[in-house]
């Protein structure tokens, strides 16, 4: 799945297992008071090029990549980063919050 511009999800994000989602642009997923967490199943990978914020936890499951493209990405994790197993994190990118 590719998605270009800006998107707000009110739900979860869940990328399953082995499935691809690229972001060239920004999402915010949740809201303050309404905390969503985005998920990257077992082997999956999130490409994001541009800004994310999270309203909740970022999960990474076994063998699931987070991939930041380009050099101006950013994301801001209100929650927590979870490791369900051995994932990847590559690319430059700026951690507002720190969680990484």
């Amino acid at each position: 799945l590719m998605l270009c511009g800006s998107w707000t999800v009110v739900n979860h994000v869940d990328i399953k297992t082995g499935a691809t989602f690229q972001l060239f642009g920004s999402m915010a997923v949740g809201r303050n008071w309404s905390r969503r967490n985005v998920k990257v199943g077992e082997n999956g990978l999130l490409q994001i090029e541009g800004n994310v914020t999270v309203y909740g936890d970022v999960i990474l499951m076994e063998g699931a990549t987070l991939e930041f493209l380009g050099s101006d990405s950013e994301i801001d994790v209100f929650g927590e980063v979870k490791y369900e197993g051995e994932a990847t994190v590559t690319g430059t990118f700026r951690d507002v919050r720190g969680k990484f």
